[in-house]
C-alpha cells in the first residue's frame, strides 16, 4: 500500500439521529467518528432518468488505513473530505484480506443528504 497517495485528510461520520419523517435522515444527526488519510478516485459517472430529470451520479472508490470499528459499524456512514465535497458511503471493505487497507465505495452527494 502506498500511502503516498493519501493525500485527502477525510472526516468519517456516523448517522446517530432520527428519521426525517420521509424516509430519509434528518440533517442534525450526523456526529464526527473518525479522522484521517485516504485517497479518493473518481471511477464512473453514471446517468439515470428519475421523475423525468436527468441526474448524474458519480461514483468514488476511496481507500483508506484498515478500522476494524469502519468495518463494524452498521448505521449510515458517510465522508467529509475537508478540502472538498461530501461521499454518501455504499459498501466498505477488506479488499484483500491482509487487514492493511480499506476500500469504499461511495456516491458524493449534496450537503443536505
Amino acid at each position: 500500500m502506498s500511502t503516498g497517495r493519501m493525500t485527502h485528510w477525510l472526516q468519517w461520520q456516523v448517522h446517530d439521529g432520527t428519521e426525517d419523517g420521509g424516509g430519509g435522515l434528518s440533517e442534525s444527526g450526523w456526529v464526527d467518528l473518525r479522522a484521517g488519510w485516504g485517497e479518493v478516485r473518481p471511477t464512473s459517472a453514471m446517468q439515470q432518468l428519475v421523475a423525468g430529470v436527468l441526474q448524474v451520479e458519480t461514483s468514488h472508490r476511496i481507500r483508506v488505513h484498515y478500522d476494524q470499528t469502519l468495518l463494524a459499524e452498521r448505521r449510515s456512514l458517510r465522508i467529509r473530505d475537508l478540502d472538498g465535497p461530501l461521499y454518501a458511503v455504499r459498501s466498505v471493505r477488506d479488499s484483500d484480506g491482509r487487514r492493511r487497507e480499506l476500500e469504499i465505495d461511495a456516491v458524493q452527494v449534496s450537503e443536505d443528504v
